[in-house]
């Protein structure tokens, strides 16, 4: 039996002012080499609002949110690659509130018309959008169904592409609930965290799993299957 892995060697580590590094673990070394074609998630849903909101109401607030996401959950932008032969993750913290919005740009795309549109066309749309941009790990589409050509929109269709590199089906499930809420308090004509200090991003990153078990941590059995049980149930009611 192989001995309990030493956590403290996958923490997070500041490598430079801007650049922060892991050991990567789990399937991400798995992820890593493969085509990023390979790497796809897609979650999508359709929201109606209670009353019509201008279209560039719409847009803003999700700008906002998306932006207010990377700041939440920095590994949205983390990526892997190998130094030494061996798989890294890696967290690239933004220099200043310019090069946010410059991902902003690259990553959230919008559209608009009178008829809605299919999951397929979503993500074909999508796919066709970030074509330049494909480097990113995240990126979103909200495409606009207008009540009439007045600009206003009573209803929308939202979808999140991840990469297998940050997250899995679940965490993309999660972000996905979490960008929601944070849409729904910038609708809510809320402001939001407030000016965000970019520097402190890093303080945000998730410690890898293996730093949060111990030598009793239960894997197997009945107990084990009780909580995975649990778990489930606790995450589709916050999905």
């Amino acid at each position: 039996m192989s001995s309990f892995p030493d956590p403290s060697s996958y923490q997070w580590s500041q490598q430079s002012p801007f650049l922060w590094k892991r050991r990567a673990l789990a399937s991400e070394p798995m992820w890593i080499p493969r085509p990023k074609e390979l790497h796809e998630m897609f979650i999508g849903g359709t929201i109606s609002l209670e009353s019509p909101s201008p279209n560039s109401t719409l847009k803003s607030a999700a700008r906002n949110a998306w932006r207010s996401l990377r700041f939440e959950i920095p590994e949205l932008v983390a990526k892997g690659q190998f130094q030494d032969g061996k798989p890294f993750m890696q967290y690239q913290t933004p220099k200043d509130e310019n090069e946010v919005n410059e991902w902003i740009n690259r990553t959230a795309f919008f559209d608009q018309g009178l008829n809605e549109l299919s999951f397929e066309g979503q993500r074909e749309k999508l796919l066709l959008r970030k074509q330049a941009f494909n480097l990113h790990t995240a990126s979103l589409l909200l495409y606009s169904e207008l009540v009439t050509d007045e600009d206003l929109v009573s209803r929308f269709h939202l979808m999140v592409n991840m990469d297998h590199e940050v997250t899995d089906g679940i965490g993309t499930r999660i972000l996905f609930g979490q960008f929601l809420s944070l849409l729904a308090v910038f609708l809510s004509g809320s402001s939001g965290v407030g000016e965000i200090e970019w520097t402190e991003s890093s303080r945000n990153l998730s410690p890898p799993w293996v730093g949060i078990m111990n030598e009793e941590q239960v894997t197997c059995g009945p107990e084990y299957e009780e909580m995975a049980r649990m778990n489930k149930t606790l995450l589709l009611e916050n999905t």
